[in-house]
């Protein structure tokens, strides 16, 4: 699972990750299970983590909900956050990812000038 071109979410926006998974071959596999992570990469903050459990199949969309794309730093035009994924394909392997975007801060880019 390969990382992907980083792109950008607007604060408090559902966003979409679709990923396809592959084993160290670059073969598609079907994954049973994952478990996700997801941070602001400059101060390691956790914003989320869970499993998902029951995909059976080799591609997914994990979806970003509104509460998943917060503004860490209320000071900064945009924020780079990353979704760690590791999958689980027949029964004991694994494959891995990490998925980067921005986050971008509406309020800093509507704050009035002076």
């Amino acid at each position: 699972m390969p990382v992907t071109t980083k792109s950008t979410i607007n604060e408090g926006q559902t966003g979409y990750i679709t990923m396809a998974f592959t084993d160290a071959n670059n073969n598609a596999v079907s994954v049973s299970s994952l478990t996700y992570k997801l941070s602001d990469n400059i101060t390691g903050n956790n914003i989320a983590a869970g499993n998902i459990t029951s995909i059976n199949n080799n591609s997914y969309t994990f979806e970003l909900t509104p509460a998943m794309n917060p503004i860490i730093n209320n000071n900064a035009n945009n924020e780079e956050h990353v979704l760690t994924i590791d999958a689980t394909y027949e029964s004991n392997k694994h494959t891995t990812g990490a998925f980067k975007f921005d986050v971008i801060n509406l309020h800093y880019h509507n704050a009035p000038t002076s």
